[in-house]
């Protein structure tokens, strides 16, 4: 999950840019947790996966299916900056405060969304079905919906020892800071809208709270 998440920050470096921003000391301790691999309390992650109904529907079909499911890693900005300074540290390359643009310094909530890679279940292959659209939610609050400041989407391909080809897509999604905090208490649910239909995952309503606290 922390490696593709990282894969998404290098490719998209552009976000929101509002009034605030993180401060020098607080670019410096994202760069520190990062680089120590102090993680826990800036990144939460869950898993969207499609109904019981849809999965089981799939499996009887059988051949290629769009039944896959996508890996979720939420992160305010000084998690953003932190997974870079990991990543860094990992191969070997310098990161400081330098490297900090000002872009990833502005206060947002960034979702970044993988999808996992394709597996084979006796006559099927279970792949991502590719996605439309990404909201915020409370769970099991359908009137508030949250919609991103932006999204970008990029494709992905795999290849089987077979040579067999199969192609999806991932995206990093932002959404307003302040907006995210004004919803009203509950699970943090990701809704990903695919070609396939809803996918959904939630974080918890402690890991919300520890989450946001985060600048």
């Amino acid at each position: 999950m922390l490696h593709a998440a990282v894969l998404l920050l290098v490719m998209f470096l552009t976000g929101p840019a509002t009034a605030q921003s993180l401060t020098d000391a607080e670019v410096d301790a994202a760069i520190a947790a990062g680089q120590n691999r102090k993680l826990k309390d800036l990144i939460a992650d869950c898993t969207a996966k499609p109904g019981f109904g849809s999965a089981f529907g799939s499996a009887m079909a059988g051949g290629l299916q769009p039944s896959g499911a996508y890996d979720v890693s939420f992160a305010t900005s000084a998690g953003r900056v932190a997974l870079h300074a990991a990543q860094a540290k990992r191969l070997y390359k310098p990161f400081t405060r330098d490297d900090v643009t000002s872009d990833m310094r502005q206060p947002a909530l960034w979702l970044w969304v993988e999808p996992q890679a394709p597996v084979r279940n006796n006559s099927e292959f279970r792949v991502a079905s590719p996605l439309e659209r990404v909201v915020l939610r409370v769970k099991d609050d359908e009137g508030a919906v949250l919609q991103p400041e932006d999204m970008s989407v990029e494709p992905v391909a795999w290849q089987n020892l077979l040579g067999a080809e199969f192609e999806g897509t991932r995206a990093l999604v932002s959404f307003d800071l302040a907006a995210v905090r004004g919803l009203k208490p509950g699970n943090l649910e990701a809704v990903l809208v695919t070609q396939a239909g809803e996918r959904r995952c939630a974080i918890g309503t402690k890991e919300r709270q520890r989450l946001l606290t985060a600048k």
